[in-house]
């Protein structure tokens, strides 16, 4: 869509999602759900299931298509379990 204001075109919709919403409650305009540095899996989708333990490695294989979820007792909420492994992201983007 293209704003009248700025003249800048712009996304209608989230990425995912199957239609700009109609309503606040227009679960078809949720879209859907990512993890910084993880590549499209299937873990994004809504209907995929879920883990509650973190990644043993960056490379994420581990997690496969579930998203991760959950409160760590660490002072991260990185889904990689090794604190102070792949700080800058390189090995995610590799992966």
């Amino acid at each position: 869509m293209s704003s009248p204001d700025t003249k800048r075109v712009w996304l209608d919709r989230n990425l995912g999602a199957t239609r700009a919403a109609t309503s606040r409650q227009d679960s078809a305009s949720y879209g859907d759900l990512y993890q910084w540095r993880r590549p499209s899996t299937g873990h994004e989708k809504r209907n995929s299931g879920i883990i509650t333990s973190r990644s043993p490695s960056p490379d994420i294989k581990g997690a496969g298509n579930l998203f991760i979820s959950g409160s760590y007792s660490s002072n991260t909420t990185d889904w990689v379990v090794q604190v102070g492994v792949d700080e800058d992201g390189k090995l995610r983007e590799a992966a």
